[in-house]
């Protein structure tokens, strides 16, 4: 008898246990959070697309919470984060200037990398700091949000919601063959210092060269994965140090194939141009594709607007059109 109620307590514990982790998976809108980053920048200017970004934000998501990440020595202009129905919060990480990177590296084309792969960094340090934040959203500065992209953690609140590009890996003169390739031929002995799992294919073998490779220039997901995934980048990036075409986008495409993101322990949803809701470099879709796409409910964000034609602007809704075509 005494072990059948210490087996129903277990039980009983087991059950409110359960109950309280379901309940904290439910995301809430005051938890939820926007980063950008922008490092390596003397100055910040008004006009820059990095405006349009916000205005974006203050148009259609009133009131959401707002991070911009800049070097320490950045100067910002005022009015660039000035706006009527939020406020955004201001974080200086880090002192690398242009100079130090090269003379660091040796090579001139570092910085450029080296400024992406810092986000990384970043976003991990910021979010376990800030444990109140738990769910993210990660992007580049060239996005625009047009609906709320909160519904897609609402949706699945444990998966990591990831845009994908066009074309596949064995188009060779795109970025991502050459960024990704680049990590593929990382010499071994680098590799095995600094954790990776090896991987012996070629990216334009049967088992890969119609992939479709991921953009890490947009990441909407809880706080907890969002920095287990850019911990993993993180970690692998600066280890390695600079190479040529060393981007990390293509770092995060090696770790998709060579099976490492899937021992992160979290699902990734990809999301592409023809049934997706973030759209990435849409000015390579056919034009009815895109005028199909761009006039969705399904909708939230479109990733590299400043290379749409006018011709694709035009087939956009007259909202989008006006913010697409602003100047500032």
């Amino acid at each position: 008898m005494k072990t059948i109620v210490i087996i129903g307590l277990i039980l009983i514990y087991i059950f409110f246990n359960f109950k309280n982790n379901i309940q904290t998976e439910i995301p809430t809108r005051n938890e939820f959070i926007f980063i950008v980053c922008m490092f390596g920048k003397d100055i910040i200017k008004s006009n820059h697309r990095l405006r349009k970004y916000f205005y974006t934000l203050d148009k259609f998501l009133p009131h959401s919470k707002n991070v911009l990440a800049v070097s320490e020595f950045t100067i910002i202009e005022p009015n660039l984060i000035q706006y009527q129905n939020f406020n955004i919060s201001i974080e200086r990480y880090r002192n690398e200037t242009f100079q130090n990177i090269i003379r660091k590296y040796k090579y001139n084309g570092a910085a450029h990398f080296y400024y992406s792969g810092m986000r990384s960094s970043f976003y991990v340090n910021y979010l376990k700091k800030h444990l109140e934040i738990k769910y993210v959203v990660v992007s580049d500065d060239d996005t625009l949000y047009f609906r709320d992209p909160f519904q897609l953690v609402v949706e699945d609140p444990t998966a990591v919601h990831i845009m994908e590009d066009i074309f596949p890996f064995s188009k060779k003169n795109d970025g991502n063959y050459k960024w990704t390739n680049a990590w593929v031929e990382l010499n071994n002995f680098t590799k095995l210092k600094c954790g990776f799992k090896i991987f012996n294919n070629t990216l334009l073998s049967n088992e890969i060269k119609d992939l479709i490779p991921l953009n890490s220039g947009l990441m909407i997901g809880s706080a907890k994965n969002i920095i287990k995934l850019n911990d993993l980048i993180s970690s692998r990036f600066l280890c390695s140090g600079m190479f040529l075409e060393n981007a990390e986008q293509g770092l995060l495409n090696y770790l998709d194939l060579s099976g490492e993101l899937k021992e992160l322990g979290f699902p990734i949803h990809r999301h592409n141009l023809f049934n997706g809701s973030l759209l990435s470099c849409p000015d390579l879709l056919p034009i009815d594709n895109y005028s199909q796409q761009i006039n969705s409910d399904n909708l939230i964000a479109v990733h590299h607007h400043n290379y749409l034609r006018l011709h694709y602007i035009l087939k956009s809704p007259l909202l989008f059109q006006t913010v697409f075509n602003m100047t500032f």
